[in-house]
């Protein structure tokens, strides 16, 4: 049982992802062991992570439009 008694199912979209990176799959697999409380600190953790990566790409994308309009 993970993070506030979610059990995932068989046919779920989910049990689709595949991570490529080994160390970070079997990291994944080993955080459904952990409190809720450090489930939740991951979750965020790993968020903003991605959230700031969307945010530098786009900044980048806008910085090349920028300078081919120039």
């Amino acid at each position: 049982m993970g993070l506030l008694g979610f059990v995932p199912q068989p046919n779920r979209a989910s049990q689709d992802l595949k991570i490529r990176n080994y160390e970070l799959r079997q990291l994944c697999e080993q955080c459904d062991i952990l409190p809720d409380e450090d489930q939740k600190a991951l979750i965020v953790m790993m968020d903003s992570l991605v959230k700031k990566s969307d945010v530098t790409k786009v900044i980048s994308k806008a910085a090349s439009v920028r300078s081919s309009n120039m």
